[in-house]
């Protein structure tokens, strides 16, 4: 699903035209500043900020690593773990996992967690479910062995 979801957002990714010819006009290259504003999502300062640093290469290079970490997380947990058990059992989750929203911004973030922020300004109580996971991650993660992920 999440390899359907990267491709749809590639595909229908669309760089604003206006914010594209003002990079350009400042002298960057066409490439560069396509996957500038495709990793910031149009967001004309933060594309000129890492056009800028020279390092948007560099970031594209993290945004994928981070990418490819997510996927080694696609495996999904051990229905037996705590941790599984404790999430399906906490309110909060539950009534999230009901909103298909919720479910498109974890694909997002999963494909580029640079967009976290943005979700988490977009989506009223987001950062709180993010909050309640982590917490119900290092709570059950503490005893040192860590949570039991599927490995297939």
């Amino acid at each position: 699903m999440l390899e359907l979801f990267r491709q749809y957002s590639r595909a229908q990714f669309r760089p604003s035209q206006a914010t594209r010819l003002r990079l350009l006009d400042m002298g960057f290259d066409e490439p560069g500043v396509t996957d500038a504003l495709r990793l910031h999502n149009n967001d004309e300062a933060q594309a000129l900020e890492t056009l800028l640093s020279g390092q948007a290469s560099q970031h594209l290079q993290e945004s994928a690593e981070l990418r490819q970490q997510g996927d080694d997380a696609l495996t999904g947990l051990d229905p037996e773990s705590p941790l599984y058990k404790a999430l399906m059992e906490n309110p909060s989750v539950q009534l999230a996992m009901c909103q298909p929203v919720t479910l498109l911004a974890f694909l997002s973030i999963l494909d580029n967690p640079l967009t976290l922020n943005s979700w988490q300004n977009q989506l009223p109580g987001f950062q709180s479910l993010i909050r309640t996971i982590a917490s119900l991650y290092y709570e059950h993660s503490a005893g040192g062995e860590g949570p039991h992920l599927l490995i297939s």
